[in-house]
């Protein structure tokens, strides 16, 4: 038993001996990688303290400021391309000023990387998206009206709505964009599934007394989003379902749009929209 004791004390000798000797070799890389960048950095001084260095300054100066017009130039040139031409892309950025000011244009243009362009004017903003491909501005309440009377049929479209303790800017936000909608035949069936901020209750007895195309029922006990939407269902009387949660947006035109839908297909059971 000593020997074998022996043995394995000699087997960890040699093998701390060789960690220590790789260790050592490890510090000498160090030492010498230390070295060359020392050396790097006294060279780089010793460039930019020479005399040529100094003299062609102004023209590195005046380099730098042609490259970055050109650079602005092309991002410009293919801001426009994807922003769909001059006048469109015009558009764009009197909107952005609208909401954002001046300031906010000029700094989604510097956001705006010239590899991709449509990252600080064109990104993942939905409002930006809607504004560049929504049919809003092509869509007036005076056309959505007469073509309203013209239809034979314009059906009830109800929206499901679960709610529990909701951001209450979020919403009445929500709330409101139900109330914009250019097409006037829905109803909105709201379940409080047993909310613990009494403002919502308060909130929602507001909005059932403002306009009478909104349903409202609370929970006896809270039991998640599933038994809330279905006793939010149970409110419902129309021919369509639609669901929305408590912090959805819809755009003005976004029933019309179903309703569009449903005229053009009358056999449709489900339509889906994003």
């Amino acid at each position: 038993e000593n020997d074998r004791l022996r043995l394995s004390n000699g087997k960890l000798g040699n093998e701390i001996l060789e960690l220590k000797s790789k260790c050592l070799g490890m510090s000498d890389a160090a030492r010498e990688l230390q070295s060359q960048i020392f050396q790097k950095t006294q060279q780089i001084s010793a460039y930019e303290r020479s005399t040529s260095w100094k003299m062609t300054a102004p023209y590195r100066f005046i380099s730098n400021r042609i490259q970055g017009i050109l650079r602005k130039i092309i991002l410009l040139s293919k801001l426009i391309k994807y922003g769909g031409g001059v006048k469109s892309s015009m558009g764009h950025a009197l909107k952005i000023i609208q909401r954002e000011g001046v300031l906010g244009l000029l700094q989604r243009i510097k956001a705006a990387d010239s590899t991709n362009p449509k990252g600080g004017m064109f990104g993942n903003d939905y409002s930006e998206w809607l504004d560049r491909y929504a049919m809003l501005d092509r869509l007036e309440s005076e056309d959505v009206n007469a073509h309203l009377k013209r239809s034979k049929n314009t059906p009830l479209i109800s929206i499901v709505m679960p709610v529990y303790n909701p951001n209450l800017v979020w919403l009445n936000e929500a709330i409101q964009s139900v109330r914009d909608q250019l097409y006037p035949h829905w109803q909105l069936c709201i379940a409080d599934d047993k909310s613990t901020d009494p403002k919502v209750r308060e909130v929602l007895l507001n909005y059932q007394a403002l306009d009478e195309r909104i349903k409202v029922t609370f929970r006896a006990a809270n039991g998640h989003i599933s038994a809330a939407s279905n006793s939010a269902l149970e409110l419902a009387t129309g021919e369509w379902t639609a669901l929305m949660d408590q912090d959805d947006l819809l755009t003005p035109e976004a029933l019309y749009y179903v309703f569009e839908t449903i005229e053009r297909k009358p056999d449709a059971a489900l339509i889906y929209s994003d």
